[in-house]
């Protein structure tokens, strides 16, 4: 179920404004042809992400305050 999707961070912003004016974060999950299937917004200003598949969680890293977050994909997927 989870490998049938591709889990992308979107940060909104050039590379030059990256990190000194934080713009909102999102996550993108795409099926394998690229179609887009959802689409939502974190509070937190995350650069990396990681899945986790046996457990169906997203961890997502912030360099403000370095540190991690955890996302259920339970609900999303």
């Amino acid at each position: 179920m989870i490998d049938d999707y591709i889990f992308t961070l979107y940060l909104n912003q050039s590379y030059d404004d990256f990190p000194d004016k934080p713009q909102p974060v999102y996550f993108h999950v795409l099926d394998w042809e690229g179609n887009l299937h959802k689409c939502f917004q974190v509070d937190e200003y995350l650069t990396r992400i990681s899945i986790d598949t046996e457990n169906l969680q997203l961890y997502g890293y912030s360099l403000i305050g370095e540190k991690v977050f955890r996302y259920d994909l339970k609900g999303i997927l």
